[in-house]
C-alpha cells in the first residue's frame, strides 16, 4: 500500500511538471510569435513615417542603446533567476527581496551613469548631425528602462512565471508602440521625426516596465 501511495504521488508530481512545461512552452511560443509580428508592424510603420534617412537614424540609436543596456545589466539576470528560484524553494523570501533590491539598485545606478555620460557627450558637441543629436538623448533615456526590464523579467521567471516575465517586453511594448504609430498615421495624418519616434519608444518601454513591476 505504501509503495502504491508513493507511486501515485510520483505520478501526480510528474503530471504537474508536464502541465507546467506545456503551459510555459506554449505561452513562450505564442509570445515569441506575437513579438515577431508586432516587431514587423513597428518596422513597417516607422519606415513609412520616418523615411529612409530618418529610419536609419532611429535604427542606429535604438541598436546602440539596446547594446549598452545589455552591458548595463552586468550579467545579473541569470543570477537573479537562479537565486530567486532557490529562495522560493527554500522559502527565503527576505533573501529574495534582498536580491531584487540589490540587483535593481546596481543596474539602475550603472545605467543612469552611462546615460548621463552619453548626455554629456551630446552636450559637449561630440555627436555630429542635428537629427542624431536630437534623437540620442531620448535613446539614452531608454537605457535604464531596458536594463531594469531585464531584471524584472528575471525576477518573474525565477518565480516560474515565465509568460508574465516575457509578456511586457516581447508583447506589450511593441503593441503599445504600434498602436501609437497607427493613431498618428491614420488620425493625425502626418510624418514623424526620429526624436518623436524615439520618445514614443521610451513611453512604450516605461508602460511595459510599470506593468511588469505590477505583475
Amino acid at each position: 500500500m505504501k509503495e502504491e501511495a508513493v507511486s501515485g504521488l510520483g505520478g501526480g508530481v510528474e503530471r504537474e511538471l508536464w502541465r507546467q512545461l506545456f503551459r510555459g512552452g506554449a505561452g513562450s511560443l505564442l509570445a515569441r510569435v506575437s513579438e515577431v509580428l508586432l516587431g514587423l508592424a513597428v518596422i513597417v510603420l516607422l519606415a513609412r513615417m520616418l523615411g529612409p534617412a530618418g529610419f536609419g537614424v532611429y535604427a542606429f540609436v535604438f541598436s546602440f542603446v539596446s547594446l549598452v543596456a545589455v552591458v548595463a545589466r552586468l550579467g545579473l539576470p541569470p543570477l537573479v533567476i537562479r537565486e530567486t528560484a532557490r529562495g522560493q524553494r527554500c522559502g527565503s523570501w527576505a533573501e529574495i527581496r534582498g536580491i531584487w533590491r540589490c540587483s535593481n539598485a546596481l543596474v539602475g545606478a550603472v545605467s543612469i551613469v552611462v546615460a548621463a555620460i552619453g548626455g554629456l557627450a551630446v552636450w559637449l558637441g561630440w555627436v555630429q548631425g542635428p537629427t542624431l543629436r536630437e534623437t540620442l538623448p531620448w535613446g539614452l533615456a531608454l537605457i535604464p528602462v531596458i536594463a531594469l526590464a531585464g531584471i524584472r523579467s528575471a525576477s518573474l521567471m525565477g518565480l516560474r512565471h515565465v509568460l508574465a516575465g516575457i509578456f511586457p517586453e516581447q508583447v506589450l511594448r511593441p503593441a503599445v508602440l504600434a498602436g501609437a504609430l497607427l493613431v498618428i498615421l491614420y488620425w493625425q495624418e502626418r510624418a514623424l521625426s526620429p526624436p518623436e519616434a524615439m520618445a514614443l519608444t521610451v513611453a512604450a518601454g516605461v508602460i511595459a516596465l510599470i506593468v511588469g513591476t505590477l505583475l
